[in-house]
């Protein structure tokens, strides 16, 4: 029945739900039960979206660094602010509980906020001090596209 279906959880593409025909259950350690079935992601979805954040990476890096610090001090607060809805899937999927739950958001959060704080300064250039007549600039800029995939 639809009751009985899973919540199916989409990967995002271009700012567009994507359900891809493979999918695979996330089950919880506590219960045994399926929580939600989430899309399996290809070699060419993989390529799709690094294609996507290419296309995203020349206005992301045109970005001045106050409105970059800006935007990760809003993901900050709002992962703070929901924090609760964020531990609950974290016990659901891993089975975590108290003190654990509470570390992950605290230490996410400090850690979002730390790198927002050190965005100006990454991005900023320098002037070493050279010997005699020579002398060098050095200016920091976004590099490119990264992909990295968590092992879990």
């Amino acid at each position: 029945t639809a009751a009985d279906e899973l919540a199916k959880v989409p990967l995002i593409i271009d700012n567009e739900d994507i359900y891809t025909f493979e999918q695979f259950d996330v089950l919880s350690p506590n219960t045994g039960k399926a929580l939600w079935s989430c899309s399996s992601v290809t070699r060419s979805i993989v390529n799709d979206v690094v294609e996507s954040a290419s296309r995203a990476f020349p206005a992301w890096s045109a970005t001045k660094p106050a409105v970059r610090r800006d935007i990760f001090m809003r993901v900050a607060d709002l992962l703070e602010q929901r924090a609760a809805e964020f531990q609950d899937v974290m016990s659901n999927e891993m089975g975590a509980v108290e003190p654990f739950l509470t570390l992950n958001t605290n230490l996410a959060t400090e850690m979002i906020r730390d790198v927002a704080g050190r965005i100006a300064g990454a991005l900023s250039g320098q002037a070493p001090i050279c010997e005699g007549e020579n002398y060098a600039i050095v200016q920091r800029e976004p590099y490119g596209v990264v992909l990295g995939i968590a092992p879990w």
